[in-house]
């Protein structure tokens, strides 16, 4: 291999190592503002279902479904 190709070869690699390729790396994920907007476009029902099942304490939890309840006019429905 001549000098020549040799230098584009590590040019090419550098380049690419220098360009902040991403290869491998995982996609990003939702975010906070992604996960609030899929929450306020659930019906209310399933919103507290979802609170219920959360792992917050039983006293945020009360606070959360209270919340959906007074914004939303649905009252839980105890299942």
């Amino acid at each position: 291999m001549s000098r020549k190709q040799t230098f584009w070869i590590v040019a090419a690699l550098a380049s690419g190592v220098l360009c902040g390729c991403n290869v491998g790396m995982q996609p990003e994920g939702p975010t906070v503002a992604d996960i609030k907007k899929q929450e306020q476009a659930m019906p209310p029902q399933q919103q507290i279902d979802m609170i219920k099942h959360s792992p917050a304490s039983p006293q945020e939890k009360a606070k959360m479904i209270a919340d959906v309840e007074a914004r939303t006019g649905v009252k839980d429905n105890g299942q």
